[in-house]
């Protein structure tokens, strides 16, 4: 039994410094987590202490397969990532089981030396991956910004300096509001994209005939998600409008919310007034406004520098799901008259319905 005992506790300390390893790179590890992990690695004691009755023959099946399935965190991504956790306990509780309680020195050796074999292999994981409980795919860094591409099953989720800011689930609903109820008013219109770093809106503007410029925030994120139909022009967004002699039937400024510093100026009057110089004589803007049910909102402030531009102005809102309530801004130089669905192209979530939901948004609650 000393024997037991001493290799009992051997192997539940290196496999729970291993654990608390792992643990750490995937999210808070707090006091309650480490606990929780340590008395699942003591539990087995529990078991002896009680003599509980376990089929010894097929006890150690489970140590040595359970590391098999552990060899894919390192190398490849999983599908179920979260579901690891549920196997390291399992591997504490389960190895420490057939150390205590097992017959055969063989069968212990065995499970033993398979279960070692994962502490071996060197950790691969992006420095940031700590900040996230799903895979962190790769980090993007670039001279403006930092960003996290993290992975669950066949989704992205693209956070900007740990702030997310669009997802694969949902983003097409923020760049169909943005490219659906626009172009299809224009007969082969010229268009400006500002922002879009991440491609989404770029990949919905290319269902039409259309002649686009894009000048990206970022020019290097962009050239990460760059596409083969447009070539993305290395230039600040504020130089080109100004230097620029072209002039465009429509702008569409795709950027994340002026909540963060570095996007504030593109919400003010300074930039807006440089876009409509952009605008042909029936041109028209459409802008990313931010959160809709939030106290001064920039979207009621961004309405009123476009209507001192002499620009009628419509706002439009919906809910993208993991971004929550959003609202953008419509500004034409002359009466916007909206294309009804169905439209020519092909879309994911676009449709009348969607159209008259946009429009219509009902009473402002007061906050």
């Amino acid at each position: 039994m000393r024997n037991k005992l001493i290799y009992f506790f051997v192997y539940q300390i290196a496999l729970l410094t291993w654990s608390f390893k792992l643990h750490n790179h995937y999210f808070e590890f707090a006091t309650a987590d480490q606990a929780g992990l340590t008395f699942t690695a003591l539990l087995p004691l529990v078991l002896l202490r009680f003599d509980l009755q376990i089929s010894r023959n097929m006890l150690w099946i489970f140590p040595v397969a359970t590391p098999l399935l552990l060899f894919p965190i390192v190398d490849f991504t999983i599908a179920y990532f979260s579901d690891i956790w549920i196997l390291l306990y399992l591997l504490l509780l389960t190895n420490g089981s057939i150390v205590l309680l097992g017959q055969s020195e063989k069968k212990k050796i065995i499970s033993i030396a398979i279960s070692m074999a994962v502490w071996f292999i060197p950790f691969q994981f992006e420095a940031n991956q700590k900040k996230y409980y799903d895979q962190l795919t790769k980090t993007i860094q670039t001279r403006n910004r930092e960003v996290d591409v993290v992975t669950w099953k066949d989704e992205q989720w693209y956070y900007y300096n740990n702030t997310l800011v669009l997802s694969t689930v949902d983003g097409h609903i923020h760049s169909e509001a943005l490219v659906h109820t626009t172009i299809p008013s224009f007969d082969n219109p010229k268009v400006l994209l500002i922002g879009d770093d991440f491609g989404f809106t770029r990949q919905e503007i290319h269902k039409y005939q259309v002649n686009l410029t894009h000048v990206p925030f970022d020019y290097e994120l962009a050239e990460n998600f760059g596409s083969e139909e447009t070539v993305a022009i290395n230039e600040s967004i504020i130089s080109f409008l100004q230097s620029s002699p072209n002039r465009f039937d429509l702008i569409i400024v795709d950027l994340p919310d002026p909540e963060h510093l570095i996007f504030k100026y593109y919400y003010e009057e300074h930039f807006y007034e440089a876009c409509v110089k952009s605008l042909t004589e029936h041109g028209a803007l459409i802008t990313n406004a931010g959160s809709y049910y939030i106290e001064s909102n920039p979207y009621q402030s961004v309405a009123s520098i476009l209507n001192s531009k002499k620009l009628e102005t419509t706002i439009l809102q919906s809910t993208v799901p993991t971004l929550g309530h959003r609202v953008w801004v419509l500004g034409a130089k002359a009466p916007f008259i909206f294309k009804q669905p169905p439209l020519a192209v092909k879309t994911s979530w676009y449709n009348q319905e969607a159209l008259e939901l946009m429009k219509s948004s009902g009473k402002k609650y007061p906050l």
